[in-house]
């Protein structure tokens, strides 16, 4: 982190509705020209926080400031934000053209000027030659571009997105992620960004934080979210892994009569969780284990081919059911066969809460 004034700087925040708390209290800072992304399952609170920041409703604890401006008493209207909604909210009536300038028009902006921010900002998000179209014969991805160039017009400091790529099919939403990376590299603006859809948040974000049960349970860069998670939920909520609950016994995790090696020695005694991804996991069709690696016996239940992926499921002699991703292969076992499931002692990652 930077020492320079932040871009988002929340102290505090918390959002309750009656006796349901939304979002408890909680610190959050966001650098400037930083794309941060608010990543959880639906229910959690990362809307809510999106919202706080906007104006759109009021905190019932803690304050909140933008580049160094306390803004919790401000109106929407009063500061330096612009949101995209997850529907595209454009007016029907009105050209693409007309849309986009829309904002300026409201702040009574010389025509010629507004006709040239208009014009900039449909060739930063590809729109060239779509002024004159309405909404209703424009694609839906099409649609969220003109959502984007209305924001970004109006040069906020903020762009807020709720769910901006939610109604994208899965081609298209991959394609548009990275534009929008693109295009808040080329406005260096600072870009807060919420959704529930892991691979989005991966591809666009320099920091991800993942907000669930109306709290900020992690925050930290796509790759350190994903192969350094620091608490359970985390490694239970990113990716595909494969989680052990035991009682540490020093160099070793006990799950119920079974002893586990740890990568690092752990308190004796104490309750942890030990996460290993499932493509740091191998199946041995009949080799012997790996010096240093773990291994498990069970029953292979299930495997899905993926293209690159192969996935087996596997149940453990425990009753758990232990997922293995391998690229480029698929288990030579038969559904119901005795299988052995190993990994490297080091790709475990331990869990304290």
């Amino acid at each position: 982190m930077s020492n320079s004034v932040l871009a988002v700087e929340a102290t505090g925040i918390a959002k309750s509705y009656g006796t349901v708390q939304a979002l408890k209290p909680t610190d959050l800072r966001i650098e400037p020209n930083e794309y941060y992304v608010l990543l959880g399952p639906s229910g959690g609170g990362k809307t809510t926080t999106l919202r706080l920041i906007a104006g759109l409703v009021r905190p019932t604890a803690g304050r909140i400031s933008i580049y160094g401006q306390d803004v919790t008493e401000l109106a929407p209207d009063k500061r330096s934000t612009s949101m995209v909604f997850q529907s595209y909210a454009l007016f029907p009536h009105m050209t693409v053209e007309e849309n986009v300038a829309y904002g300026l028009t409201l702040r009574r902006m010389p025509r010629d000027e507004i006709r040239a921010e208009v014009s900039r900002m449909l060739d930063l998000v590809g729109l060239n030659g779509y002024d004159n179209r309405r909404p209703h014969e424009l694609s839906g991805g099409q649609q969220q571009r003109v959502q984007l160039a209305r924001s970004l017009v109006l040069h906020s400091d903020i762009l807020l997105l709720d769910e901006p790529l939610a109604a994208l099919d899965a081609k298209l939403r991959k394609d548009m992620c990275l534009e929008l990376k693109n295009i808040q590299k080329t406005v260096g603006v600072t870009f807060v960004h919420v959704t529930h859809n892991q691979e989005e948040a991966m591809t666009v974000a320099d920091r991800i934080g993942l907000v669930a049960g109306g709290e900020l349970v992690e925050q930290g860069s796509p790759e350190a979210i994903y192969n350094r998670p620091e608490k359970r939920f985390t490694a239970d909520f990113i990716g595909e892994n494969n989680i052990f609950d035991g009682t540490a016994t020093g160099a070793g995790l006990d799950i119920g009569g079974r002893v586990l090696g740890l990568p690092t020695p752990a308190e004796t005694g104490r309750e942890i969780s030990l996460s290993v991804r499932s493509e740091d996991m191998r199946l041995l069709d009949g080799e012997p284990k790996p010096e240093g690696w773990q291994a498990l016996s069970g029953t292979l239940i299930d495997k899905v081919y993926l293209g690159l992926i192969g996935s087996s499921v596997v149940r453990l002699e425990s009753g758990q059911d232990i997922t293995v991703r391998q690229v480029g292969a698929m288990s030579s076992g038969e559904v119901g066969a005795s299988v052995t499931v190993a990994w490297p002692t080091e790709a475990g990652r331990i869990h304290l809460s």
